[in-house]
């Protein structure tokens, strides 16, 4: 892992030179102005900076999806695509989808089940397409909606399987063995769990990091208040914070089991 980081690293250095070279100009070549753009998932990012001996001299910018409007956005604009320019994209919303889903509004419904990520509305949305047009439904309707939430759901499970850094550790198995606990546990009870998917006990603490830092399970912060890490920063925040928080009270530090894993965990249709 540490050579790859520092191979990543280095690209990215000779990367941030480029459009400099590419403006020099000589008896044997033009000047060419262009400007570049590297995207990087934000844990891989973190772990090739961790290597770099001068990690300021990269610049950098997060790109944040958690604002409801870039994401409807990227929905409308796939759809006006096909349209003339002047169509307005509530069309879309009051034409082709029902207007709410177990009586939330259908846009909101679709943020609040995925991990906000523009991949994740992506396949959610073309999931529940798919669902409609087998069922021969004119329009996307809430059953429609549900089951793609499903198939989007274990489609998010195996994402974040893929992102595991525990090696010798079956994620899969781990996470699969929540499956009938409730939504609210304490440590122990986490602890449990674990052990039943034969983990070691050396290897139980780093576990229940990477379900943390992977978005599977949040972590309380507050009287029932949970939160989910978006980058390896904000995950040792959180940390911080549950630990004191259940010193203060006097009692286990709590977790909560993500609501997008949760619809494919308590499926019927698993």
């Amino acid at each position: 892992m540490d050579v790859l980081c520092e191979i990543l690293w280095c690209l990215l250095e000779v990367g941030q030179g480029l459009p400099s070279e590419f403006q020099k100009r000589d008896s044997r070549r033009q000047s060419i102005s262009i400007n570049l753009a590297i995207f990087l998932r934000t844990d891989i990012f973190y772990k090739i900076r961790k290597v770099a001996l001068e990690p300021d001299k990269v610049k950098y910018s997060l790109l944040r999806w958690d604002d409801p409007v870039l994401l409807h956005r990227i929905i409308e604009e796939r759809f006006l695509s096909a349209f003339e320019k002047s169509t307005d994209p509530k069309v879309l919303w009051d034409r082709y989808f029902c207007p709410t889903v177990n009586g939330v509004s259908t846009k909101d419904y679709i943020i609040e089940a995925i991990l906000k990520r523009p991949r994740d509305i992506i396949y959610l949305v073309n999931a529940a397409i798919t669902t409609a047009i087998n069922r021969g439904h004119s329009k996307i309707e809430e059953k429609d909606i549900l089951s793609a939430e499903i198939q989007y759901s274990q489609y998010a499970l195996e994402s974040v399987n893929v992102e595991n850094t525990l090696s010798d550790i079956d994620l899969e198995a781990v996470m699969f063995e929540f499956v009938g606990m409730p939504i609210n546990m304490s440590k122990s009870d986490v602890l449990e769990v674990i052990k039943s998917a034969r983990v070691s006990e050396f290897q139980i603490e780093p576990t229940i990091e990477v379900l943390h830092d992977l978005t599977f399970l949040g972590l309380e912060i507050g009287e029932d208040r949970f939160v989910f890490s978006d980058d390896p920063e904000s995950s040792r925040k959180n940390k911080i914070m549950a630990r004191r928080f259940a010193r203060r009270k006097g009692q286990e530090e709590r977790f909560q089991i993500h609501r997008v894993f949760r619809a494919f965990l308590e499926s019927k249709e698993m």
